[in-house]
């Protein structure tokens, strides 16, 4: 277990393709930094593998959770259109340059228009400069992924600062998330009544501030026994059949099966705050390629080899096909700073099915 390198909480999103910039110290662990662990590199897998019932992934995502502040880099670019092509070399190949119809006002208005349009992709940003890690989610694609906005998150000096983290859907009045997400002013996991002065659990729409969806408080917090999990309750319930919550799959989840992830957390390291979250949803796929006591570890497989978890995205869900529906695999728990080629850990929730079953009830 590594030492940790500093008390500022580090949380993450979907991160890609950024030059690694000199940092300062920081906790590895994906949230609010109630502890420090280094990257377990194997370990073995002791549950039931029953690859059979496991169905195929479809599109993925982001990670980490809350952050104070931390250090970190920029984001690629990208974007260029296709030409047509087939029927302006057909008219290249005759003898005039131009058909007869091309002359006159209409090609020049074509010109002006060609003009136009390369200046304009000089000047303009690429639409992929959005986007540093992940991809963007599309609307109603996965309406249960949650953004959790903290306010008033105390410090052990008295002081309060905001955060954030991610998280999903599980029952109709209870999302899972990241155990750390939910500290006292010593970073210590706690349940209850949450300690920050409000909670807001924001899902049902792919832009933090786009219309639709919803916008609850959280009331309460039960904390797993057994690894970095929770679950949170909400102020109200949520009509299935307008966000359909993720299952809990009966079974365990197999070393090898490749999941989605989608979260809520920055598109870059260098955080100030949840304002710096991306606006839009992200997501990415990854591989599970160990199981270590209740966590899974987990590699990027797309859009990129270092597509990873930043801050604000502790929490996200990792899931999958079941059936005609989707199964949440684990949250985001830790990794090493974005962007990497290295592993996730990811807190695994089919080992808690019995106890999110008694706890999420109420």
């Amino acid at each position: 277990m590594g030492k940790p390198l500093a008390t500022i909480p580090y949380h993450r999103s979907i991160c890609r393709n950024l030059p690694l910039l000199p940092e300062r110290p920081v906790s590895r662990h994906g949230a609010h930094g109630y502890r420090t662990v280094s990257h377990p590199h194997g370990g073995g897998y002791t549950g039931r593998l029953n690859q059979a019932r496991w169905g195929v992934v479809a599109g993925v995502t982001g990670q980490n959770g809350p952050v104070e502040s931390v250090v970190a880099p920029g984001a690629p670019t990208g974007g260029e259109t296709e030409p047509r092509g087939v029927p302006l070399r057909r008219r290249l190949a005759r003898s005039r340059p131009f058909p007869r119809s091309w002359t006159g006002s209409r090609a020049r208005r074509l010109g002006a228009l060609a003009l136009v349009t390369a200046v304009a992709s000089l000047l303009l940003p690429s639409t992929a400069d959005a986007i540093s890690g992940g991809e963007d989610a599309p609307e109603g694609k996965y309406p249960f992924v949650v953004a959790l906005t903290m306010k008033g998150v105390p410090r052990a000096d008295g002081t309060k600062y905001d955060s954030a983290c991610s998280g999903a859907l599980i029952r109709p009045q209870w999302i899972a998330t990241a155990g750390h997400c939910f500290h006292d002013e010593h970073r210590v996991r706690v349940a209850g009544k949450p300690r920050y002065d409000r909670t807001i659990a924001t899902f049902g729409r792919a832009t933090l501030d786009g219309p639709g969806g919803f916008d609850l408080d959280v009331v309460w917090v039960e904390q797993s026994p057994v690894n970095d999990f929770a679950i949170a309750k909400l102020a109200e319930p949520v009509s299935e059949i307008r966000v359909p919550p993720l299952l809990i799959p009966p079974l365990d989840v197999p070393v090898g099966l490749e999941v989605d992830m989608a979260g809520w957390g920055a598109t870059k390291a260098a955080v100030t705050g949840p304002q710096d979250r991306s606006n839009r949803l992200q997501h990415g796929r990854w591989k599970i390629v160990a199981a270590e006591g209740e966590d899974l570890l987990a590699r990027a497989a797309g859009p990129e080899a270092t597509t990873s978890a930043c801050p604000y995205d502790s929490g996200a869900p990792y899931f999958t096909s079941w059936g005609r529906h989707l199964a949440l695999v684990g949250v985001e728990s830790d990794g090493p700073p974005c962007p990497h080629m290295g592993l996730e850990r990811v807190a695994r929730a089919d080992h808690l099915r019995d106890w999110i079953r008694e706890h999420a009830t109420w």
